[in-house]
C-alpha cells in the first residue's frame, strides 16, 4: 500500500473515530459506539504493526520518555491485582496502551512533515467545527432538548447529554482554530472560533472558557519570554509573575478567612469536587498509595484528573502521566529556544500551551489519558506527531534543531 493510500485509511479512520465520539457524547449514544472508540485505535495499531513489521523502520529515540512509559504499563499490569473490577480494569487499562502506541508510534508514522501536521489539524478543525455546527441546527429543531435545568442554572447543551460536554468539545475547536491560525496565518480559521466561543458561552462552562483564555494568554507569554523583544520578555516575565503572586495571594487570603471560605463553602462552589476527591481516597492503604486501587476501582468521580490517576494508578503511575508530561514541555521549551525553524516553535509553544490548559482543565474535570473522550486522543496524538517531527531530524538545514546533539537519527 503506497503512503498516500495509508494516509487515506489513517484519516478516514481519524474521521470515524471524532464522529463516534461525538456521538458517545450525545443523547443519542449507544453501547455500539462505546464499543467502536475501542476499536478504531486497535485496528490503527494492529494496521500498524502488520505494516511496520515489513516495511517501516522508526522509533522515537527518548530513553526518558521510553523509560517512563515502561514504568506506567508495569503499573497498570500491578493495579489489576489490587482492583475488585478485573474485567472494566483489563478494558481501560488496553485503552491506555492503546492510546499511547497510537500516539507515540503510529502517528509519526503518518505525519513526517509540517504539511502533515497540518493536515492533521485540519481534519480535527473541519470534523469538530461541522459536527457542532449541526449540533447548532438540531438544538434549533428540538428547543425542548437542547436547554437543561443543569447545577441549577438553564444551560444550552444541543444534542449532547450534557452542557459541560458541549463546552468541552467547542474548546477543542477553539484550541485548534487557535493553532491552525498561527501555523498558517490564515485567519479564517480564527473567525471560525467566534462559533466555538459562542458555544462555550451558551454551554455556560465556566472550565472550558477558562482553559480556552489560559490557552491564549499562555502562547503569548511563551512566545513573548523566548522570541520577543527585550520589551516583550520584560512583560512576559512581568505578567507570569503577576498572575501566579494573584493566585499564591488569593489561596491565602481564603486560609485565613475561612469562616467564609470553609471547605464546606468551597465544595459548595466546585460542585462537590472536594468531598468526592476525600471520599476516593478515605480507605487508602500503603499498596493503594503506591499503585492505586486499581482502574475502574473508583467509588465517586471527583471530576479531577489528578485525583483519579491517584486513585487508580497510585502515586507510581501519577508520577509516571505527569513525569511524561512535563518531559514533553521541557522538550518543547528547548525546541523553542533553540530551533531556527519558526514552524517548529510555534508547534512546540502550542504543545506547552496545551499541556498547561488541560493540567487545568483536568483540575476540575477527568480529562487526562485515555480513549473515552476524543479531546484526550488528540492532545496525546498531538504530543507524538510533535516529538516525532522534532526527533525525526528530517529537515537538516531548516529542522527543528540547528545543534547535532538535539537531531536523533
Amino acid at each position: 500500500m503506497k503512503r498516500a493510500q495509508r494516509s487515506d485509511v489513517f484519516r478516514f479512520l481519524l474521521i470515524v473515530l471524532i464522529i463516534v465520539h461525538f456521538v458517545e457524547f450525545s443523547i443519542y449514544s449507544s453501547i455500539v459506539t462505546y464499543q467502536l472508540k475501542f476499536l478504531i485505535p486497535l485496528i490503527m495499531v494492529i494496521e500498524w504493526l502488520v505494516r511496520i513489521r515489513f516495511k517501516v523502520k522508526f522509533r522515537i529515540n527518548s530513553a526518558p520518555l521510553f523509560f517512563m512509559v515502561y514504568i506506567l504499563f508495569v503499573v497498570l499490569v500491578l493495579s489489576l491485582l489490587n482492583t475488585e473490577n478485573e474485567s472494566e480494569a483489563i478494558i481501560q487499562g488496553l485503552s491506555y496502551v492503546i492510546l499511547l502506541i497510537v500516539s507515540f508510534l503510529v502517528v509519526p508514522n503518518y505525519i513526517e512533515t509540517k504539511e502533515d501536521y497540518v493536515k492533521f489539524l485540519k481534519l480535527f478543525f473541519i470534523m469538530f467545527f461541522m459536527l457542532l455546527l449541526a449540533n447548532v441546527i438540531l438544538g434549533r429543531l428540538m428547543p425542548g432538548v437542547a436547554f437543561t435545568n443543569f447545577n441549577n442554572r438553564l444551560r444550552y447543551r444541543g444534542v449532547f447529554g450534557n452542557p459541560n460536554s458541549l463546552g468541552f468539545f467547542s474548546m477543542m475547536g477553539l484550541i485548534v482554530s487557535i493553532s491552525l491560525t498561527v501555523l498558517t496565518s490564515k485567519k479564517h480559521y480564527l473567525y471560525s472560533g467566534i462559533l466555538f466561543l459562542s458555544l462555550i458561552y451558551y454551554s455556560d462552562s465556566n472550565t472550558s472558557l477558562i482553559a480556552s483564555m489560559l490557552f491564549i494568554v499562555s502562547m503569548v507569554l511563551i512566545w513573548g519570554l523566548f522570541k520577543g523583544n527585550s520589551l516583550a520578555r520584560v512583560l512576559s516575565i512581568l505578567s507570569t509573575t503577576l498572575l501566579l503572586t494573584s493566585i499564591i495571594l488569593g489561596v491565602i487570603w481564603i486560609s485565613f478567612n475561612s469562616n467564609v471560605y470553609s471547605l464546606e463553602r468551597v465544595d459548595e462552589i466546585f460542585h462537590s469536587r472536594v468531598s468526592r476527591s476525600l471520599i476516593s481516597i478515605s480507605d487508602y492503604d500503603f499498596l493503594d498509595f503506591l499503585i492505586g486501587k486499581g482502574i475502574a476501582s473508583r467509588v465517586t468521580n471527583p471530576h479531577n484528573a489528578v485525583i483519579n490517576t491517584l486513585v487508580e494508578l497510585g502515586l507510581l503511575g501519577l508520577t509516571m502521566i505527569y513525569g511524561i508530561k512535563l518531559y514533553i514541555a521541557g522538550y518543547a521549551l528547548i525546541v523553542i529556544k533553540n530551533s531556527a525553524n519558526i514552524f517548529c516553535q510555534k508547534m512546540m509553544m502550542i504543545s506547552v500551551s496545551m499541556l498547561l490548559t488541560f493540567f487545568v482543565f483536568g483540575i476540575a474535570e477527568s480529562v487526562s489519558i485515555s480513549l473515552g473522550n476524543i479531546v484526550s486522543v488528540f492532545m496525546w496524538a498531538s504530543f507524538g506527531a510533535q516529538m516525532g517531527l522534532a526527533q525525526k531530524g528530517r529537515y537538516q538545514r531548516k529542522g527543528c534543531h540547528n545543534e547535532k546533539r538535539y537531531v536523533v537519527r
